[in-house]
């Protein structure tokens, strides 16, 4: 069973997914992972969840909100825990936590080389739109938004 919890972007299982993710990235676009944007302080996010499959914490995610728009990242999920619903199971609680706050809208980057977060999201009702903000000129970026239902 999945376990998805809110913790502090600082909290330590926090902290060493998101250092996994950096190593992911790295691996799919070298040195840098492809940053195209300054990583979020722990500060900026609305929510920050940590998912755990038996116990051991396997997945994570934030969501920042900006007025009615909220933006999902740092979604990352262990290598070994992928095709389990850990991500999905990520995602929904950050769409319950951006819809709780007003949120009717999430949108996302992920990068182009990574198919099964563009899998996921596509899936998951996100559509293709024009990237935003800081990743407007990066070639590797894809941008993906959905609009959240009201009766949540």
């Amino acid at each position: 069973m999945i376990d998805v919890s809110r913790v502090s972007a600082t909290a330590p299982e926090a902290v060493a997914l998101m250092a996994a993710l950096e190593r992911d990235l790295e691996d799919h676009y070298g040195p840098g992972g492809g940053a195209s944007a300054p990583r979020p302080a722990a500060a900026e996010y609305l929510s920050f969840v940590v998912a755990r499959l038996d116990g051991v914490a396997v997945g994570c995610g934030g969501i920042r909100l900006d007025g009615t728009t909220a933006e999902a990242n740092r979604m990352f999920t262990n290598p070994e825990a992928r095709g389990r619903g850990v991500a999905r199971a990520v995602l929904q609680a950050l769409e319950d936590d951006a819809a709780a706050a007003g949120a009717t809208l999430v949108r996302l980057e992920t990068g182009d080389l990574l198919t099964a977060a563009i899998s996921l999201y596509r899936s998951a009702g996100y559509e293709p739109i024009e990237p935003f903000g800081p990743f407007v000129d990066v070639g590797h970026s894809r941008c993906f938004a959905k609009v959240l239902r009201r009766d949540r």
